[in-house]
C-alpha cells in the first residue's frame, strides 16, 4: 500500500505546559488514515525530500513520531505535545517553536484496538505517553475501571493526562537522570494488585517497557494478548531522544 507523502504543516500556537512539556498546534492537509486512540505520524523537522536515509533500512535523521493528542481532520488542525527532554533533534525544534515555524507531516495512522472485553485496563507510561494515555481514556467505555501509572522527572511534570476524563494517575518520580527510565514502573508492576483478567497498554522506553513485559508474562502469568507494548523511544549513550 503506498502512503501520501508528508505534507508542511505550519505551528499556531503553543502553550507551556509543564517545565518539560510544550504543546504546539499545526495548521495543515494532513492526512488522517486512522482515528483510534493512540494513533500515531511521523514529524519531518527538515523537507523529508533532502533527509534521505544512507542505507535502505537505516532511519531518517530528523523523523520522530507522535500522537497527536487533538485531531480535527475538518478544520486541518492538529494538536502534538511533546517532551522537552534531552537533546535531541525533536527537543530542540519545539523548544523554540513559533508561530509561522514550518515541518512536515505523514498521515496519521495506527493505534490502541481497545479489547472487546475490556473491563480493567492498566495504562502505564513515562511522560512521553501522557498524550496517548489520555486519548485512550476518552475512548474506552466510560464503565471501564482503569490504573494509570505515569512516571516522571518529578511533581513539576505532573498533569492530568484528560480534562474529560478523571483517572486520579499513580506519580512515580525518576529523577533527572534519564539512564533509571523507567525502573520506578517496573517495581511498581511487580507487585500492584489490578484483577487477574486485565488488559495492559504500557509505553515508554524501549528497554524499560521490555522488562515490564517480562514481569507481567513470566512472573504474573499474563496472557500476552492482555498486554499492547508501545515502544516511544531509545535511551543512548548521549541522552539524546529518539521519540
Amino acid at each position: 500500500m503506498t502512503h501520501p507523502d508528508p505534507v508542511p504543516v505550519t505551528v499556531t500556537f503553543t502553550n507551556e505546559l509543564t517545565p518539560r512539556a510544550r504543546r504546539i498546534t499545526f495548521k495543515g492537509m494532513t492526512v488522517v488514515e486512522s482515528v483510534k486512540p493512540a494513533s500515531y505520524l511521523s514529524l519531518y523537522f527538515e523537507d523529508p525530500q533532502n533527509d534521505q536515509p544512507s542505507e535502505p533500512d537505516s532511519p531518517r535523521r530528523n523523523e520522530r513520531n507522535y500522537t497527536p493528542r487533538y485531531l480535527d481532520p475538518e478544520c486541518h488542525s492538529m494538536t502534538v505535545d511533546f517532551v522537552l527532554h534531552g537533546s535531541g533533534r525533536a527537543a530542540e525544534w519545539a523548544h523554540t517553536a513559533k508561530a509561522g515555524d514550518m515541518i512536515w507531516a505523514s498521515p496519521t495512522t495506527g493505534g490502541y484496538d481497545i479489547p472487546e472485553d475490556v473491563h480493567h485496563l492498566v495504562l502505564a507510561g513515562d511522560d512521553t505517553a501522557i498524550p496517548a494515555i489520555g486519548t485512550i481514556l476518552e475512548a474506552i467505555p466510560r464503565d471501564t475501571r482503569t490504573t494509570v501509572i505515569i512516571e516522571v522527572v518529578n511533581d513539576d511534570d505532573e498533569r492530568e493526562p484528560s480534562d474529560d476524563v478523571p483517572s486520579d494517575p499513580i506519580w512515580l518520580h525518576r529523577g533527572t537522570d534519564v539512564a533509571t527510565a523507567g525502573f520506578q514502573t517496573l517495581n511498581l508492576v511487580k507487585s500492584i494488585a489490578v484483577p487477574p483478567d486485565a488488559h495492559w497498554w504500557i509505553a515508554g522506553e524501549r528497554d524499560a517497557i521490555t522488562s515490564v513485559r517480562d514481569v507481567l508474562t513470566e512472573d504474573r502469568g499474563i496472557a500476552k494478548d492482555r498486554i499492547s507494548l508501545n515502544a516511544y523511544w531509545r535511551l543512548r549513550p548521549d541522552n539524546a531522544d529518539t521519540q
